[in-house]
């Protein structure tokens, strides 16, 4: 019994079995049947089966054009966020030297070094008014 195939549209086996040729006079039938294996013919597949799997073919080669393509395009944003933030990073760090350099002296006064600046962080309210007091009682 012939073993179906998706890809065939009929399979054909040719069997000489050796019990027709038991029988006959000539003996050479007989061996041909018993020693040649059975011949299978394959008929072409159907153009259905082949628009199905050039179809699939397209498909994969489509999908995997777009599938490549994005990643390529994640690639090149994620390169040009990483530039992006360096030189973000860069300019920070200019800006933060820049002002190293640029800031002026703390003003402390000669007698306590007591910091003058208000907008100073380490500004005291309470030292500058006690120096202000004693500058004044002199």
């Amino acid at each position: 019994m012939p073993v179906p195939n998706l890809f065939t549209e009929s399979l054909t086996v040719a069997r000489a079995s050796a019990s027709d040729y038991r029988n006959a006079s000539n003996h050479s039938l007989y061996l041909t049947a018993l020693f040649n294996p059975p011949t299978l013919t394959l008929t072409m597949t159907s153009s259905g089966v082949n628009v199905f799997r050039y179809t699939a073919l397209l498909l994969g080669v489509t999908y995997g054009v777009y599938h490549q393509s994005v990643i390529s395009a994640t690639a090149k944003i994620n390169e040009i966020n990483r530039e992006y933030s360096h030189k973000e990073n860069l300019i920070q760090k200019a800006k933060a030297e820049w002002k190293k350099k640029n800031m002026p002296k703390e003003s402390k006064t000669e007698g306590g070094g007591v910091i003058t600046d208000p907008n100073d962080s380490r500004f005291d309210l309470e030292a500058y008014l006690t120096v202000k007091m004693a500058d004044e009682a002199k």
